[in-house]
Parts: structure tokens; sequence; C-alpha cells
């Protein structure tokens, strides 16, 4: 799944929203940590006391990265122009078109 996620940003050809940018960190920290749980699990039974703080922390990356995709999170809200002003952009009375933009 990641290669074909990969193929598909890479294909891309506008710069990713905060929404997609944090999708992609969390997806890309989840596969360390969860090959590295898999691999304590089989291979090194000294250290089965590391598994549940693992399993908890990829549980939690793992909501986090589905919420974060449904949109539920506040921070990702997007800004609008009421929130701008254009003095503030160094624009002064400028007359501004916006095209909405498909996420």
């Amino acid at each position: 799944m990641t290669w074909f996620m990969i193929s598909k940003v890479r294909d891309q050809q506008e710069e990713l929203s905060m929404r997609s940018m944090f999708h992609v960190l969390v997806a890309l920290v989840l596969i360390p940590l969860s090959s590295r749980e898999i691999v304590i699990a089989r291979r090194y039974r000294s250290y089965q006391s590391a598994l549940v703080p693992l399993g908890l922390t990829i549980f939690v990356l793992g909501f986090v990265l589905v919420s974060s995709d449904c949109g539920s999170l506040p921070w990702f809200a997007a800004v609008t122009m009421k929130d701008i002003s254009l003095q503030s952009i160094n624009m002064g009375a400028a007359e501004l078109t916006f095209v909405p933009r498909k996420i």
C-alpha cells in the first residue's frame, strides 16, 4: 500500500496540503515501529517488555493516522480569507480572485 500511495503522491503536480504531509509523515513513522515490534516478538524474547509500549505507540499513531484523514482534527482546519487582511501581506487594496481547490 505504501508503494501505491508514494506513486500517487509523486505524480501530483501541486504542493501537498498540511493534512496530506502529516498523513505521510505518520505513515512513514509507523513502518519502522511495526517492523521493530515484529522482530522483537519473533527473535528477541528477552526484550518482550518493550512490546506493550511499542504496541500502544503503534495504536495511537494508527488512530491519529486515520482520524487525520477524516478531517476531524481541529488544527487542520482551512484558513479562510476572513482571517487574512490584505494589509498584513502588503497588498494594500488589491483585488484577489480565488479558484476553489478540490481536496
